[in-house]
């Protein structure tokens, strides 16, 4: 009997020190594909960091874009490294470069009722999350527009004239960018307003 306890208590103790074997490969298996995918997600970072040079040199605005969504995203699993810092300001000037690169187009764009365009241009400045620079170039753009309208009309005509037709442009400003941004920004009202209101500033 105490040959079969005996036998017993060394099955439980083997077994024990097999089961804890296992955890421990098991942790370290698991801690091997967390470092296989930092190793991925690194190389990963060093492909995008060269084809999205290329991307503009060839000018290729949705492509810099699509590399760029890619590149912020690779980030939260670079967060130990060391260059972590460098690369997170690698992106913010690469945003700043495609930004500079899109200012003259969206003027442009803005003073054309440019719909595709404006679409695009949305699209790229949202998912570099800087929506709310996009507005400054619609507000800026309105603003110069109708401040030399509004100084054209008052060398040309009387203070009762120019006012009427000043709020009159406006008016019809503001009805006609309703109508074009609905199908542009989802907040496309309040856009406007704004954009109103800048006109009306100094």
């Amino acid at each position: 009997m105490n040959l079969v306890k005996t036998d017993i208590n060394k099955v439980q103790q083997e077994t024990s020190e097999s089961m804890s074997t296992v955890v421990k490969l098991d942790r370290i298996k698991d801690r091997m594909l967390v470092t296989r995918k930092k190793l991925k997600q690194a190389d990963n970072w060093c492909i995008l960091n060269d084809q999205i040079d290329q991307l503009f040199e060839d000018q290729d605005l949705e492509g810099i874009s699509e590399k760029l969504c890619e590149m912020r995203s690779a980030l939260s699993s670079l967060v130990n490294l060391p260059d972590y810092e460098a690369r997170c300001e690698r992106v913010n000037n690469l945003s700043n470069k495609l930004e500079a690169v899109l200012s003259p187009r969206l003027i442009s764009t803005f003073n054309g009722n440019l719909t595709e365009e404006a679409r695009l241009y949305y699209k790229i400045f949202s998912d570099m999350g800087r929506r709310g620079e996009l507005y400054n170039y619609y507000y800026r753009t309105h603003r110069t527009n109708t401040h030399k309208q509004f100084a054209n009309m008052r060398t040309t005509a009387g203070v009762d004239v120019w006012l009427h037709e000043f709020y009159s442009g406006l008016l019809e400003l503001y009805h006609s960018q309703l109508s074009w941004t609905s199908e542009i920004y989802e907040d496309n009202q309040t856009v406007v307003l704004n954009a109103l209101m800048h006109c009306l500033g100094g």
